[in-house]
């Protein structure tokens, strides 16, 4: 009853942005990790419906509702977006109490690819979106480079 009524509290509030206000996904629903897009058109982040972690999009001149860019039965939390916006990095786990892995999300053609199957958070591209660094939890040492 009160997941409903917090969820119905949010899209009134969600409702009322209009063009010229701060965009606010909404504090009532755990909406957080936002990253601008290369082009600035939209804010990507990570936010919890229906039970899981997914990931959403909002248009920054508030035209239009969140769209979902990629929903599961899963967490999963945005890392960083490459410089060319064509690449999301992500940490993803089948359950709350698991460890998460990285993946890639190609954002031209929503194809997933796993970067690690070890429990691996903070991912970064570098600037040239050739390699990317990574904090990987198991090895306890320090950031870790992946090339692309």
């Amino acid at each position: 009853m009160v997941d409903a009524e917090l969820r119905r509290l949010a899209r009134s509030y969600l409702r009322r942005e209009r063009a010229g206000h701060t965009l606010q996904t909404t504090a009532l629903i755990d909406d957080l990790n936002p990253l601008w897009t290369p082009d600035n058109r939209w804010i990507i982040y990570t936010s919890e419906r229906d039970g899981f972690r997914n990931i959403y999009r909002k248009r920054v001149d508030n035209r239009g509702a969140p769209e979902p860019i990629l929903q599961a039965r899963q967490d999963m939390n945005v890392e960083d977006i490459s410089r060319d916006g064509r690449m999301l990095i992500f940490n993803v786990r089948n359950k709350r109490d698991d460890t998460p892995s990285l993946e890639l999300l190609s954002l031209e053609n929503a194809k997933r690819t796993p970067v690690t199957r070890s429990a691996s958070r903070a991912a970064r591209f570098s600037p040239d979106g050739r390699w990317g660094g990574i904090r990987n939890e198991q090895w306890n040492r320090g950031p870790q480079y992946h090339r692309r």
